[in-house]
C-alpha cells in the first residue's frame, strides 16, 4: 500500500503554486469525467472534500482512511480504494 495519495492532475487545475490556497478550482469539465460521474454520490462528496483538504498540502495526503475521514468530517466509512481506482 502506498504511503501517500496524490490528487489526479492537481497541478493542471490549481493556479496557486507552493502555498495553501483558501479555495480550490472546481472545473465544469468534471461532469464530463466518466470516472467521476460513475462514482456513488457519497464518494463524489468525499472526493470533493478530499480535494479541499489536499489544497493545504499541494495535492498530497497520507494514505490513511481514518485520518482523511476525520479531517473532512465524514460520518460514514470512505472507500478510498474506489476513489483511487477512479
Amino acid at each position: 500500500m502506498a504511503k501517500a495519495l496524490w490528487v489526479k492532475n492537481w497541478q493542471k487545475f490549481q493556479h496557486y503554486k507552493h502555498r495553501s490556497p483558501p479555495w480550490i478550482k472546481l472545473h465544469r469539465e468534471l461532469i464530463n469525467d466518466y470516472a467521476f460521474t460513475t462514482l456513488k454520490d457519497r464518494a463524489k462528496a468525499h472526493l470533493i472534500l478530499i480535494w479541499v483538504l489536499a489544497a493545504g498540502s499541494e495535492g498530497v495526503l497520507p494514505n490513511d482512511e481514518y485520518f482523511i475521514r476525520t479531517r473532512i468530517g465524514a460520518t460514514e466509512k470512505m472507500d478510498l480504494e474506489a476513489l483511487v481506482q477512479a
